[in-house]
């Protein structure tokens, strides 16, 4: 729901606020703002796909390295298991190799980004309010 929200309001501040600013004192101010929103909508959305993608993979990549840490300690098997399970519930089930999908995600998120649907999104309605407004300032 956040998400969507998000995305509304980017669409009413990039586009629709220009648009009637443009229709209530001038055109060029219209193609100003609709300029400036779909810059500012483009770099937030890449900002905010970067942090997200950083902060989730900085995350995963501690709990990993203190699984590391715990398996290799001196522990008794039920005290590393209990460990294990307090820094990071496994979402393996049945016979898969315990934490064998983290590791998957970890390995994705250090080579691509991942997650980025509504940060990637908001770039577009960036790039299209920008666009937009590089095209109207050409008959303007």
């Amino acid at each position: 729901m956040r998400k969507i929200a998000i995305l509304c309001t980017a669409v009413a501040l990039t586009m629709l606020l220009p648009l009637a600013v443009g229709l209530g004192f001038s055109e060029r101010a219209g193609l100003a703002g609709l300029t400036v929103g779909g810059a500012v909508a483009t770099v937030g959305g890449l900002l905010w796909g970067a942090r997200k993608l950083r902060a989730e993979f900085r995350t995963l990549k501690w709990q990993m390295e203190g699984l590391g840490l715990v398996t290799h300690s001196e522990l008794a098997a039920d005290e590393q298991g209990q460990l294990r399970e307090l820094i990071l519930k496994p979402s393996s089930v049945g016979l898969d190799v315990l934490y064998v999908r983290e590791l998957v995600r970890l390995n994705i998120l250090e080579h691509a980004a991942e997650s980025l649907g509504t940060p990637l999104a908001l770039a577009l309605i960036g790039l299209v309010g920008s666009t937009g407004a590089s095209v109207w300032s050409l008959w303007a």
